[in-house]
């Protein structure tokens, strides 16, 4: 997934602050793991509650 896609996969729970895919420095390839932040911890919690265990392309959201 793109860093938009997560984004977007994410902004649908409440507004983000902030998002990373963290990728590597050489070949660009995604690391398999990011970072979202959120506007409100409100936010955080739900997205918490609502992703963890999400499975996607073959990756556990934790």
């Amino acid at each position: 997934m793109t860093q938009d896609e997560i984004k977007d996969l994410f902004g649908t729970i409440g507004a983000i602050e902030s998002c990373k895919l963290v990728r590597d420095k050489t070949t660009g390839q995604s690391l398999g793991y990011g970072f979202v932040n959120f506007v409100r911890t409100e936010d955080a919690d739900k997205a918490v509650k609502t992703m963890n265990g999400l499975r996607l392309q073959n990756k556990t959201i934790k």
